[in-house]
């Protein structure tokens, strides 16, 4: 079975969704831990995290905002994707039928290049999908 975006990113989304909600924040200096901004819950309190390098300590506190950001920046260029070739399909598709119609207002010259936009676009989204998936871990064949 060949993964789709969404299927990819269904399991950042879930674990995203399980895991406590951010923004945390790095205590270094009092309690040492991984915390949610502003409170007193911790996150993480493990003995490995004792004494991280300040990188690891920023990465991993900011993981649950930069993951929801990256998973909302796929799933919106995705739906551009989606959007720009319904648009063009369906203009190229009421053109042609006025040509098939005869209407006096058809141009065949429009209704072709419509058709030619949206296979255009429906070809960009699949370029996208499969560099997705292919970036997510998912098989593209």
């Amino acid at each position: 079975m060949t993964a789709t975006v969404q299927s990819l990113l269904q399991p950042l989304k879930d674990r995203l969704a399980a895991a406590t909600p951010g923004p945390w924040e790095w205590d270094d200096k009092v309690r040492r831990g991984l915390w949610r901004q502003g409170e007193s819950t911790p996150v993480l309190g493990c003995s490995a995290l004792l004494h991280p390098g300040k990188s690891d300590s920023l990465f991993i506190a900011h993981a649950p905002t930069d993951q929801a950001k990256l998973i909302a920046a796929i799933e919106s260029a995705e739906q551009s994707f989606i959007g720009r070739a319904e648009s063009y399909r369906e203009t190229a598709d009421r053109l042609n039928q006025q040509v098939i119609d005869r209407d006096p207002d058809r141009d065949p010259e429009t209704a072709a290049r419509y058709s030619h936009y949206a296979s255009a676009a429906e070809s960009a989204l699949q370029v996208f999908r499969i560099a997705i998936t292919q970036a997510l871990g998912g098989d593209t064949a």
